[in-house]
């Protein structure tokens, strides 16, 4: 084993203690509480997706794509109808006129009783797509530059993570007062004149994290992956500059071999 590997072994080890020690209900970090958690556990799902897809350059591919195969959320491909009506209401378009009246007619559906409404309102991102427009050269469409896959709840959970990373700020009923201590995310009505706000709680995205740990773990044994190689170790802040430093400290100790 080089110095630029460690083993599997010791990673999720730190990861297994890092969730049980964050994950201890007697860890409590003040007034924001839920958000500051959440941040925690965005930057453990970046550090997993690292691990898993290290040769995707994309930050939010290998997150998306993390989220989808390890993090076992079976509502992860549906795709968030508020979100989809505001950005064709505002963008509007023939080209996409019988996706908005398809919207339009689904949340016509939802009705507004004072409590949460699951992700399994929202459709499939394949039962929209047939009605998404593609252009000449065979890609969907953009409006707003977006396309329908950016309307998913895993890209959607990638801009919560972008937000609390760059920002520290979270999005959904957190910040408004809600005091809801679940494990499931949901929509909710609290204005009088709409839309629907969607939230992913602190304890959902926890709960990412220990799925997606698990079932990365079970992987490493299955297919007998004993180190990490994308870890570099060492005191440089720049990554790449840890691995000149032991590619050049690898040389000496050759050198001063007998």
């Amino acid at each position: 084993m080089t110095n630029s590997t460690i083993p599997a072994s010791r990673f999720f080890d730190i990861f297994d203690g890092l969730i049980i020690d964050v994950g201890d209900p007697n860890c409590v970090f003040g007034r924001r509480d839920a958000v500051l958690k959440k941040l925690i556990w965005m930057s453990m799902l970046d550090t997993l997706s690292a691990v898993a897809f290290s040769g995707e350059k994309s930050v939010r591919k290998r997150f998306t794509r993390f989220v989808s195969t390890y993090c076992a959320w079976g509502d992860c491909e549906r795709v968030s109808l508020p979100h989809l009506l505001v950005v064709l209401e505002a963008n509007p378009s023939p080209n996409f006129d019988k996706l908005l009246s398809e919207v339009r007619s689904r949340l016509g559906k939802w009705l507004p009783s004072g409590g949460a409404l699951d992700l399994d309102a929202d459709p499939l991102c394949s039962e929209l797509a047939p009605l998404w427009p593609i252009s000449c050269s065979g890609f969907q469409e953009t409006v707003n530059r977006r396309t329908l896959d950016d309307m998913r709840h895993v890209s959607l959970l990638y801009e919560l993570r972008c937000n609390l990373v760059h920002e520290l700020r979270s999005r959904g009923p957190e910040f408004q007062g809600v005091d809801w201590k679940d494990d499931s995310p949901a929509y909710w009505y609290l204005r009088s004149d709409g839309p629907w706000e969607l939230s992913y709680p602190e304890l959902f995205v926890q709960g990412l994290c220990r799925s997606g740990l698990a079932n990365l773990k079970a992987y490493f044994d299955r297919t007998e992956h004993s180190t990490l190689t994308n870890f570099a170790l060492g005191p440089f802040f720049i990554p790449e500059f840890n691995e000149l430093w032991q590619t050049q400290l690898q040389a000496k100790q050759t050198q001063s071999s007998p």
